[in-house]
């Protein structure tokens, strides 16, 4: 029984839409503010905290609630969940002839991206400390998929070429 399980091609499409405008939206952030690109939402939060740092600000975990709804901020709940699900369907929607080849470079590029997204990982974690460490974990969720993303595009660009040449 030999399993799939990647979307099918017309997501890839709708993946790289999602990439698309979360890039815009973070480069807008980054160029003019967050405080003109981000409001308020009301979100239910399985767990939730008023303070970021409950011990550090002297804070009691009297102040931590479960299943409640909380106002959070567009740009950390939005914004990466729409980066999150763009990055997969580019990254796992079958191509247009999904042969074996391209099944080898899939695996290849896989391993590849996983392998050195931990090298930089632990690298991050022997270097970096202090209140910058956050932004480890932050960066360090996307880290995989982009590397996956670069890695695959260009071996399937290149596998591509390689085949159209010798026809």
């Amino acid at each position: 029984m030999n399993r799939t399980y990647l979307f099918n091609h017309k997501w890839m499409k709708a993946g790289w839409i999602l990439i698309g405008i979360s890039a815009v939206w973070t480069l807008l952030i980054v160029v003019f503010g967050e405080e003109r690109f981000d409001f308020n939402i009301k979100m239910f939060a399985l767990i939730g905290q008023k303070s970021f740092f409950p011990l550090a600000d002297g804070a009691s975990t009297a102040q931590r609630g479960y299943l409640e709804w909380t106002q959070t901020s567009m740009i950390t709940t939005v914004l990466p969940v729409m980066f999150f699900i763009g990055a997969l369907f580019a990254a796992f929607s079958k191509e247009k002839q999904e042969d074996e080849a391209i099944v080898q470079i899939r695996a290849n590029s896989f391993v590849w991206s996983m392998l050195v997204s931990y090298v930089i990982l632990i690298l991050l974690h022997l270097f970096v400390y202090g209140g910058v460490f956050f932004y480890v974990y932050l960066y360090g969720s996307y880290l995989f998929l982009v590397l996956y993303l670069i890695k695959f595009r260009l071996a399937v660009n290149k596998y591509y070429k390689e085949n159209c040449n010798e026809e």
